[in-house]
């Protein structure tokens, strides 16, 4: 026979289930980052929250009174962490956080790109593509200017067909614009 309200279930285990005491789980989100900072390795409380959600960190998780997720952090296990960073990392530490610095790592060796030389394939390839595409651009304004041409020619033929229709249809020599004005003066 079980009592009444003592089989409720603990906290959600979060990271790797080791069932130990709640003592260990001291540093809040916050502190986990400032420790993180203190150790050299500065991280945002999103960051060391998306850790304990990965189990990446020993923590148990908890509620709050607004019934958000908050978790409780093992310190150790904040101290593993940033070993593995280390290990799998080969920097040196910094004396300062990377915020705080005042002038860049001078650890970091920038490489400058490599330009492609004159002679090399690339060059060439490129070269080659630009001139086959200078081309095609001149082709297509010369059927573009040619078409332009057929369309100014379309527009004189079909002018001329009008006029020449217009007697026939019972509308001798108007234009197209005074026939529509000269429709609306008849209806008066």
């Amino acid at each position: 026979m079980t009592e009444i309200g003592t089989d409720q279930p603990g906290p959600a285990l979060s990271g790797q289930e080791r069932p130990e005491a709640d003592k260990q789980f001291t540093l809040t989100v916050d502190e986990g980052s400032a420790r993180y900072a203190q150790l050299g390795h500065p991280r945002n409380p999103r960051s060391v929250r998306r850790f304990c959600q990965l189990g990446k960190l020993l923590c148990v998780e908890t509620q709050t009174d607004n019934f958000t997720k908050a978790y409780l952090i093992d310190p150790a296990s904040i101290d593993r962490h940033v070993q593995e960073i280390e290990e799998t990392h080969h920097r040196p530490r910094p004396d300062m956080p990377g915020l705080g610095r005042p002038e860049p790592d001078s650890v970091r060796i920038e490489t400058p790109p490599s330009v492609p030389t004159e002679n090399s394939p690339y060059v060439a390839l490129l070269e080659k593509v630009n001139d086959a595409q200078a081309q095609e651009i001149k082709i297509k304004n010369e059927q573009i200017a040619a078409l332009l041409e057929r369309d100014k020619e379309t527009n004189y033929l079909v002018r001329g067909l009008q006029t020449m229709l217009a007697p026939l249809l019972g509308a001798p020599d108007r234009h197209p614009l005074q026939s529509s004005e000269a429709s609306g003066q008849e209806g008066r």
